[in-house]
């Protein structure tokens, strides 16, 4: 008769899906540096004439280096998301590219006909030293023929690539201008100074327009980066704690819109970056993404203690069998104790896929973090 030891064995499959599991939902740093966009005339027609009706636009899955094939879900997040204020555009549909290169136009006019899309956008990426260099194209379906490029270098990370390419992807399909706004209100002492992307733009409080993108943001010793969108504000507010400056997410208007006395004015709805939603305002993909996630959390803990409890019948097994008092009753037990082994390492491996499942879920809704940038 062998000895128990195979639960050791699975013990340590099941925590290794579970870490590789969660190391794919972690979110991955970037260095906050502004972005410059060199846009290119389109060649024949124009990119969006002003009389078409709204469309939706294929978007093929960008050709990017080794370095940023984890972060293409959370691009293509992105640029859908920005896609969704443009005008004349419906929406952002991602398209197989199957064999087509991302310049190879009568290929990919293949694609978006099949698709029933009248027009396509590809793209690719290039890492540099400390920077990226993106190209997005746009092609008409009926004939292969590129209607329109822009090009562009970012400076930083996958964050800033983000912010650069969906500016790109505004000014590529029609966006004009491709701005949104930012307000920042003073409650601190006054005369503070906002800084965005190292010029100074005056003293607070202030509202101005910005390129769509991601911007650094400095008030006195306190920097952040903020995702501006297109037609949307993003508010903050600079506070002063124990005589330091900070930037904060500027709560007022959601404050204002609770109280019954407040004017009319102050009752206005904005698209600033808030704070997540209650679960009555979540949409249901977002409620969904979170019941997957939950599910998969109960399963992990689950998974460990059907582990635990393995580990210890094999323990006690290992000891009688060690001291010469093992008996053919225990016979059973070896049996009991293999099949919940099997038994964790099964809930481990659904517990883990229902963690990536929900996470990526949670990141193309409309309520989940992709949505306001924050990967």
């Amino acid at each position: 008769m062998s000895q128990p030891h195979s639960s050791r064995s699975r013990s340590a499959l099941a925590l290794g899906t579970v870490a590789a599991a969660l190391f794919a939902l972690a979110p991955r740093p970037a260095s906050a540096v502004p972005f410059t966009v060199a846009p290119r005339a389109p060649s024949g027609t124009t990119a969006a004439a002003s009389e078409s009706p709204p469309e939706t636009v294929g978007l093929v899955p960008l050709q990017l280096p080794d370095g940023l094939r984890g972060f293409a879900d959370k691009l293509t997040a992105q640029l859908h998301d920005g896609a969704l204020g443009l005008p004349r555009l419906r929406g952002l549909e991602a398209v197989a590219r199957g064999a087509c290169l991302f310049d190879e136009g009568g290929c990919l006019a293949d694609l978006a006909r099949s698709a029933k899309l009248a027009r396509l956008v590809s793209g690719r990426v290039v890492q540099g030293d400390g920077s990226y260099a993106f190209e997005l194209r746009l092609w008409s379906a009926a004939d292969g023929r590129e209607l329109g490029a822009q090009r562009g270098s970012v400076a930083g990370g996958p964050l800033d690539l983000a912010g650069g390419m969906e500016h790109g992807l505004c000014a590529l399909l029609g966006g004009d201008p491709c701005e949104g706004s930012l307000k920042v209100r003073d409650e601190s002492a006054g005369g503070a100074h906002l800084v965005i992307d190292d010029k100074d733009r005056g003293a607070l409080p202030l509202t101005l327009a910005l390129p769509v993108g991601r911007h650094l943001l400095r008030v006195g010793g306190d920097e952040r980066r903020v995702r501006i969108a297109l037609g949307r504000e993003t508010r903050l507010v600079a506070v002063e704690r124990s005589g330091a400056l900070s930037l904060q997410d500027d709560d007022a208007p959601a404050r204002a819109s609770q109280n019954p006395s407040a004017p009319a004015s102050a009752l206005v709805s904005s698209s600033s970056a808030q704070p997540l939603a209650p679960d009555a305002a979540l949409s249901p993909r977002s409620r969904a993404a979170r019941l997957i996630l939950a599910a998969g959390g109960a399963l992990l803990m689950t998974s460990a203690g059907v582990e635990l409890y393995a580990r210890a019948q094999s323990a006690v097994l290992d000891g009688r069998y060690q001291s010469g008092q093992l008996t053919a009753a225990d016979a059973s037990s070896y049996g009991q104790v293999h099949t919940a082994g099997i038994a964790a390492l099964l809930l481990a491996a659904t517990g883990a896929g229902a963690l990536a499942t929900g996470g990526l879920l949670w990141l193309v809704s409309p309520g989940g973090a992709a949505v306001e940038g924050k990967f």
